[in-house]
């Protein structure tokens, strides 16, 4: 099957942390998973650098490209926000353990798994709060 000549591009360049979507959708508690600290903050910098190379071809991925860093922040702290009022859990590693995107490192890779494995286990306590 061959797909059309419309590209698609990355979910996190639309919506990098979709909680007001899970919300909208009827959700009253959400869980979000991080793969990096919860007081990382992202920088423009690569994503402007991307957006530059990728202008000609792909105009409206470049605009979000550039907006990359400015939206996972903002929907970060609004994230950090509902974490507060109760109705959201964040899950996000205090220690990536050296990973990061292109991480080949076994080592690495088994002891951040072993982190989010144990972070994980505030999960289902939370969603059983308030249920009765």
């Amino acid at each position: 099957m061959r797909l059309t000549g419309t590209p698609y591009y990355d979910g996190a360049l639309s919506d990098p942390i979709p909680v007001e979507k899970a919300f909208s959708m009827g959700c009253d508690k959400v869980v979000l998973i991080l793969t990096r600290p919860k007081d990382f903050r992202r920088k423009p910098g690569k994503d402007r650098l991307i957006a530059r190379g990728i202008r000609r071809k792909y105009p409206m991925a470049a605009v979000r490209m550039e907006q990359r860093a400015a939206n996972y922040n903002s929907q970060l702290d609004e994230a950090v926000r509902l974490e507060r009022e109760g109705r959201l859990l964040i899950i996000a590693p205090d220690d990536t353990c050296g990973m990061d995107t292109l991480t080949r490192d076994r080592e690495a890779m088994e002891r951040f798994y072993k982190k989010g494995l144990h972070d994980g286990e505030a999960i289902s306590p939370y969603l059983k709060e308030d249920v009765i």
